[in-house]
């Protein structure tokens, strides 16, 4: 909750939370944060 409370704090605005599918409503942007691509050195085989 701490990461999301941040990512709210950073686009300067509130965001809607939904806990089953792990993900913001209606907010491509935020969404964009949840995820990123692993570092290469760190790639699941």
């Amino acid at each position: 909750i701490c990461h999301l409370t941040n990512l709210g704090y950073q686009l300067g605005r509130p965001l809607n939370w939904d806990p089953k599918k792990e993900q913001f409503v209606r907010d491509k942007e935020a969404n964009g944060y949840l995820w990123r691509k692993p570092r290469d050195k760190w790639d699941v085989i």
